[in-house]
């Protein structure tokens, strides 16, 4: 507001400046009234033209006076004699008060224009008829941070991004006179360019020629952003539907084939354009389509929704495909259509076609029980093994098929424990309403939606002819090593005699001595009592021999003891300590001290050990020279025994070692080759494991592994 009053009083004094010096001038050059007047009023025209209305009705009023008072007669005076004077400077007031009413109103809807043109969001111009600037709105300087200045002539084009701005084409477009509307950048104060719809129109003059160019530009930044968006957007849309590897239609209201994918196309043998306009139920195998066209009507119904089926389509060629479909009605341009993708799952349905083929025709019990211990399902091997039709077990429990007992004592527990979620297996003798069968069953949890057990996999086998044949093969084996310990023992003959004869010379010995120190006078007691003594533990020395030997070549039951393997070898060296030295062989033992227990079977180890010894004994008695045997026992890794048998006979090759536990295979001449077979049948028996290697510098070594018994199972 001050800033304006100072404008008016500074517009105010030039126009009395200017006031005066004319009046000087007209004074001196000794002009009339109407002269005065006239040049008074060119003064007061172009003063309005740079505004102040007050200061201009001042002025005019001013210059009245100054005619009155210089220029209309009588001068020097403000009386008026004549109506010709008043009408003249009356007329001059009015014309100069009309003047400036009419440019100041000019000013105002000038300013008006100004303002509305800088209040609008688009930048504004205007140029002349080629193409240099005269005008910029405030949004095209504040937009670009360029000032007036530099906007005119022709600083406006250097806003556009030099892509943009060639001068040729420019010049073209000005002079061809027509309308331009192009998408330019346009830099921004901060120096970034900006996407802009320039649009110019020329205003032509009477003549028809271009005097002016009006120009406005608008942002379409985001337009084009959105734009450029939509199209990405829809080209991806295209891309999942053209290239997606599954089945897409849509279908109108009528069921006719709007769209498919290629893929989709291709799937049924045909290309898109072939499905287009066709009704959708021509595609579906003639059983399938009324449940089709139902669930086509049901969508339509249920508009936003979407709903799935199975159904079977035809292929070109004839051919069925099963798909899994799932359709959603919506509106596109007010229209109702059905986007419908679909899944092939044909292997699926095959797969359980053949599971269901082979649930229904296993000769196995398949059932599937639920956590209530009623069957959910059952195939038709039961009816065979519990005499209860797979369709009736269904919805029974349990306990009804099986009996209450065998439910309580094995199904309920393995049941358990597999809806915790473990996999368990039993095998049982069960007395079933076709007798009794000896069957392998499994338990296998099911977690069908997530990671609870929600049922259990049955599986039963009955393995009654498998179980028998094996303990026919478990007795003719038995059978087998008692043979082969028989002919131990009876190799072994001389060797045991000598340890029988021993103790039996001894004892007849000490009895004579015990008679003649009885007969003495006087009979030595003492004596007497210590080779009564000898004789006692002789004859217990030959029962020992007796026992062991009446027990390796008895049958009996396997009887499974925790056993010390150190008392195990020594009783069998016993035995064949005698052979050892008739074959000139001499025997080095080193045995670990507190071995561990190990669980199995005394005679049968004593078997493997004796059969070890024997064999060792017989092949270095082919050699000449030294002949020596060495037995170690010694703590082996992760809980087992180890024992170790070498000898220093013939050097063994290697492929002979790889076949030594072989059924029939012998590297001695007159070998049947079942000893070493049947050692490792019982070894493995044991859970342990033996085989051989070469020993050195000659010989061979055999080695040994029982698992040892863990202190809590002695």
């Amino acid at each position: 507001m001050r800033r304006s009053a100072i404008h008016e009083t500074a517009r105010f004094l030039v126009g009395i400046i200017g006031l005066a010096l004319l009046t000087a001038l007209c004074f001196w050059l000794d002009f009339r009234v109407g002269s005065t007047a006239l040049i008074y009023l060119l003064l007061i025209v172009l003063l309005s033209l740079a505004g102040g209305f007050i200061s201009l009705i001042a002025l005019s009023c001013i210059a009245v006076l100054c005619l009155n008072y210089l220029f209309v007669p009588p001068i020097f005076s403000f009386r008026i004699e004549y109506l010709d004077d008043t009408i003249r400077l009356a007329a001059f007031l009015i014309t100069s008060l009309v003047i400036t009413g009419l440019v100041a109103r000019l000013r105002s809807r000038r300013d008006e224009l100004t303002d509305i043109l800088d209040g609008l969001s688009v930048l504004v111009w205007t140029t002349s008829s080629d193409g240099s600037a005269d005008f910029s709105n405030q949004r095209f300087r504040d937009y670009t941070g360029l000032s007036r200045d530099k906007l005119v002539g022709f600083g406006w084009m250097n806003a556009l991004q030099p892509e943009d701005s060639g001068a040729e084409e420019w010049r073209a477009a000005l002079a061809a006179g027509t309308p331009i509307e192009k998408e330019v950048r346009i830099r921004s104060a901060t120096g970034e360019y900006r996407w802009f719809l320039l649009r110019m129109r020329p205003l032509l003059n009477t003549r028809g020629r271009i005097s002016k160019w009006f120009g406005t530009a608008g942002d379409i930044e985001e337009r084009r952003r959105a734009l450029e968006a939509l199209r990405e957007s829809e080209e991806q849309w295209r891309a999942v539907f053209e290239h997606n590897p599954t089945m897409y239609f849509m279908i109108d209201a009528a069921g006719l084939v709007v769209s498919v994918n290629p893929h989709g196309a291709a799937q049924l043998g045909y290309s898109a354009g072939e499905l287009l306009g066709r009704p959708v139920l021509d595609v579906f195998d003639e059983a399938d389509r009324p449940a089709v066209e139902r669930n086509v009507a049901i969508c339509l119904e249920r508009l936003g929704q979407s709903m799935s089926w199975e159904a079977r389509k035809r292929r070109k060629d004839g051919t069925i495909l099963w798909v899994r479909e799932t359709g959603r009605a919506t509106l596109i341009k007010d229209r109702p259509v059905i986007l419908v993708a679909c899944e092939d799952v044909t292997d699926r349905k095959r797969a359980e076609y053949l599971a269901g083929r082979v649930f229904e025709t296993l000769p196995d019990t398949v059932a599937i029980v639920g956590t209530d211990y009623r069957y959910r399902r059952a195939n038709a091997a039961h009816e065979r093994v519990w005499g209860v039709p797979a369709e009736k077990m269904v919805g029974m429990h349990v306990a009804d098929v099986l009996g209450r007992e065998l439910f309580e004592r094995l199904a309920k527990p393995y049941l358990d424990r597999c809806f915790a979620g473990e996999r368990v297996t039993l095998a049982e003798w069960f007395d079933t309403p076709v007798g009794r069968l000896y069957g392998a069953v499994t338990h296998s949890p099911l977690r069908l939606e997530s990671e609870r057990v929600e049922a259990a996999l049955v599986l039963g086998r009955d393995i009654t002819d498998q179980m028998l044949a094996s303990e026919r093969l478990r007795e003719a084996q038995a059978e087998l090593a008692h043979a082969n310990r028989v002919a131990t023992i009876g190799q072994l003959t001389a060797s045991i005699a000598h340890e029988v004869n021993q103790p039996v010379g001894a004892l007849v010995t000490n009895a004579h001595a015990a008679l003649r120190l009885l007969r003495a006078q006087p009979a030595d007691l003492e004596r007497t009592t210590e080779a009564l003594e000898d004789i006692i533990k002789d004859g217990r020395r030959i029962s020992e021999v007796i026992d062991r030997t009446r027990a390796l070549v008895k049958k009996q039951p396997t009887e499974w003891n925790p056993l010390d393997i150190n008392e195990v070898v020594t009783e069998t060296l016993a035995l064949t300590r005698g052979e050892l030295q008739k074959q000139g062989v001499s025997l080095e033992t080193k045995l670990a001290v507190a071995l561990p227990l190990t669980r199995g079977d005394r005679i049968q180890l004593q078997q493997v050990i004796m059969n070890l010894v024997m064999n060792a004994v017989e092949v270095m008695s082919t050699i000449e020279g030294e002949r020596k045997l060495l037995i170690g026992t010694a703590k082996g890794q992760e809980d087992t025994i180890l024992i170790t048998v070498r000898d220093s006979g013939p050097i063994v090759n290697s492929d002979s070692l790889d076949r030594f536990f072989e059924p029939f295979y012998s590297t001695k001449p007159n070998g049947m080759g079942i000893g070493l077979s049947i050692c490792r049948s019982i070894v493995e028996a044991h859970g342990g494991r033996i085989w051989a290697a070469a020993n050195e510098p000659c010989g061979a070594a055999l080695h040994l592994i029982l698992p040892s018994l863990q202190p809590s199972a002695r």
